[in-house]
């Protein structure tokens, strides 16, 4: 494996992994910040009636998936239930169009950017791995090596039968 992908995968996957347990130990304010938005899905989504039991179910998905990622065990399952695990984080945490203050609106986007952002790297990370269609195309079409050398082979009886009987072979021909 690359070791830049695992460090990448390493460093993403603690960040959730802590945050998460640490959510789910303490959820704390982030009951109450995210009750508005539990009450507005709930009117199209069915979901339990507890928001703490729903914060710490969402917090414990982030705790599972980053430890997953971070270990690279289901990489692309994991960066994908992070993902999705992300977008109601996002929503009920850092929803700066209901703020009145200008620098808490501020603030608040741009930790909402921030998380669009991370939505986007796990985004890459489900996709990483997985060969773009030109590369099958061009691993396909390449030969193996009995059939590169049968071709190297012909060359070699073709060339040196227009040779003139009694003729020596040049030393640096360049299919040898």
């Amino acid at each position: 494996m690359n070791p830049l992908r695992t460090t990448a995968r390493l460093l993403t996957g603690s960040t959730y992994a802590v945050l998460g347990a640490d959510a789910v130990r303490a959820p704390g304010g982030r009951v109450g910040q995210a009750a508005p938005t539990l009450a507005a899905l709930r009117k199209v989504v069915p979901m339990p009636a507890d928001d703490e039991f729903v914060v710490r179910a969402n917090a414990a998905v982030q705790a599972a998936a980053g430890a997953l990622l971070a270990v690279e065990k289901a990489p692309r399952l994991s960066a994908l239930a992070l993902a999705a695990s992300l977008v109601p984080t996002t929503a009920a945490g850092h929803a700066f169009w209901t703020i009145e203050d200008a620098g808490g609106r501020k603030l608040q986007r741009v930790q909402f950017h921030k998380n669009m952002a991370m939505i986007g790297g796990l985004l890459f990370a489900a996709l990483d791995g997985q060969p773009r269609p030109a590369d099958r195309r061009v691993d396909r079409r390449r030969p193996t090596d009995q059939t590169t050398a049968r071709r190297i082979g012909r060359r070699r009886r073709y060339f040196s039968s227009a040779l003139p009987t009694g003729t020596k072979r040049r030393a640096a021909l360049p299919w040898r």
